[in-house]
């Protein structure tokens, strides 16, 4: 982890969040509630490397009321996609393959545009915003960062 990313974040306080306060008191802990906190000023849109299937499948239900309306042909090759898609247990969303999938289901008119930027995203904590996806902040590391403590 990248604590100068973590250092200047309680140094500067970009989105006003309040941690001067917190580093003054002492309240470690809560400034790592703070960081980790998925409500609130701090959160934010973050995009997935990897996706749950029952997430990347509800994102694509769009796609499966799309295909009602769609030719015979369309209609059986997404069909066949969606199938492969259901078969594992998550999906790849950031990888080339799939992203060429999802760019070419917006090219058939089956999800649209900002379906399509909206797959694979969801709001993630301050933290997960800045050092990515699964990123949780423990008070030592505040500690570690405020005072070169644990």
């Amino acid at each position: 982890m990248n604590l100068t990313i973590l250092q200047t974040e309680l140094n500067t306080d970009p989105v006003n969040l309040g941690y001067a306060a917190l580093i003054s008191s002492g309240y470690d802990q809560s400034i790592a509630d703070l960081l980790n906190n998925i409500s609130g000023a701090g959160a934010a849109p973050i995009q997935l490397n990897v996706q749950p299937r029952g997430d990347f499948l509800i994102s694509l239900l769009p796609a499966v009321n799309a295909l009602s309306s769609a030719s015979a042909d369309l209609q059986s090759k997404w069909d066949r996609l969606l199938q492969v898609a259901c078969s594992n247990d998550s999906i790849a969303v950031g990888s080339p393959a799939i992203k060429a999938v999802l760019d070419a289901a917006a090219q058939d008119g089956i999800i649209t545009t900002d379906q399509r930027a909206s797959i694979g995203m969801r709001i993630g904590s301050r933290a997960e915003v800045l050092l990515g996806a699964g990123t949780i902040i423990v008070h030592q590391q505040i500690a570690q960062i405020l005072r070169g403590t644990n």
